[in-house]
């Protein structure tokens, strides 16, 4: 998977780790001891870790850009979910210059990975 596929999954990681948290809830709720259940629950947990080692794992990956509005640029839209539009008026920029400074963010990223 390359840094951008990753970086998309952790846009997605708050619906998915919600999702998760609601199965794992359900599972635990209605624990028969069942082989099949303790593997389901396992399962989830192993997802739930999963995505939370990827948020670290990218969210230090990001801070090793020389650049903080690059960093913040990029935590703004995959850990906020903020549109480029809405970064542009939090930081004073227009779009066109956000899209931009996105794409060399993540080339900068592409170097370091």
């Amino acid at each position: 998977m390359d840094i951008k596929e990753r970086l998309e999954l952790i846009r997605l990681s708050d619906v998915l780790l919600k999702s998760y948290q609601s199965e794992l809830s359900s599972l635990l709720r209605y624990n028969t001891g069942l082989p099949a259940q303790i593997k389901a629950i396992e399962t989830v947990k192993k997802n739930i870790l999963k995505l939370e080692t990827e948020r670290i794992t990218i969210n230090d990956l990001i801070n090793k850009l020389d650049n903080p509005l690059y960093q913040t640029i990029l935590r703004l839209y995959y850990f906020d979910n903020m549109s480029f539009r809405d970064i542009a008026i939090k930081l004073y920029y227009h779009q066109k210059t956000i899209a931009r400074y996105h794409h060399n963010a993540i080339e900068n990223l592409k170097l370091l990975s």
